[in-house]
């Protein structure tokens, strides 16, 4: 499963973003987070079901995250190996 998420709500941008990148990295999760303002972009590639919990695990966030909305849709195109945070 190859998905990109739009997550938005009351983040401290930062913090979420390693924490996104702490979770995708233990469930051995491929690709990417971003941030730009506010709004964060998650690409994630893998299992079904590990997608699946990454994309709870970021509903929840750490304690002082409000995540509003997820939106997500399927992405195509490669993602590499391993997880990264991007600037």
């Amino acid at each position: 499963m190859h998905r990109r998420f739009a997550i938005s709500g009351r983040l401290e941008v930062a913090s979420y973003l390693e924490f996104v990148a702490e979770r995708a990295r233990w469930l051995d999760i491929r690709g990417w987070v971003s941030a730009e303002g506010s709004a964060v972009t998650l690409v994630a590639a893998g299992p079904e079901a590990l997608v699946g919990a990454l994309e709870m695990a970021c509903t929840l966030g750490p304690l002082e995250a409000l995540v509003e909305t997820i939106e997500a849709v399927d992405e195509v195109g490669p993602v590499g190996n391993g997880f990264e945070v991007r600037g």
